[in-house]
C-alpha cells in the first residue's frame, strides 16, 4: 500500500503507491510537502502514530467528493460518481436537509448548482 518516510522537517509522511506499485508523480510532490506550523506537524505526527495520514486533495471545488472517493475507493478520480450519489440522496431526503440550507438560496437551486463538477459543497460541511 504505502511506506512511511521522513520528510525534510523530520516528520513521517506515508507515500501511497499506484496500482502498479510505483509512486505517482503527484504523491512524490505531496510527500515532500513543507509543514508551515508546529500544530500541523504535531497533528501529522499524532495521525501517523495511529496509522493515519494527511492527504491533500486538489482544491478544485470537488475536494469533498474527492476525499469521499479516496476513502471509499482509494481513488479520488471517482469523485463525480460520489457527487451524483450524494446529490441524489440529498434530493430524496429533502426534508432532512432543508433546515441546514442558507436562507438566500432555495433548495432546488442549490441542488441544481451542486450537480455541476467544481462546485463547492458547503451544505455538507456546515
Amino acid at each position: 500500500m504505502g511506506k512511511i518516510r521522513k520528510n525534510s522537517k523530520g516528520t513521517s509522511d506515508k507515500v501511497t503507491k499506484n496500482i502498479n506499485g510505483k509512486q505517482s508523480a503527484r504523491n512524490k510532490i505531496l510527500s515532500r510537502r513543507d509543514y508551515r506550523s508546529k500544530e500541523e506537524i504535531r497533528f501529522s505526527e499524532s495521525l501517523s502514530s495511529l496509522g493515519l495520514e494527511i492527504k491533500v486533495m486538489e482544491g478544485d471545488g470537488n475536494c469533498l467528493f474527492r476525499a469521499i472517493a479516496d476513502q471509499i475507493e482509494r481513488n479520488q478520480e471517482m469523485h463525480l460518481m460520489y457527487r451524483r450519489l450524494i446529490i441524489e440522496y440529498i434530493t430524496t431526503n429533502k426534508e432532512h436537509f432543508i433546515p441546514y440550507m442558507e436562507d438566500d438560496e432555495p433548495f432546488d437551486d442549490y441542488v441544481a448548482r451542486m450537480m455541476y463538477a467544481r462546485c463547492f459543497s458547503c451544505i455538507l460541511t456546515n
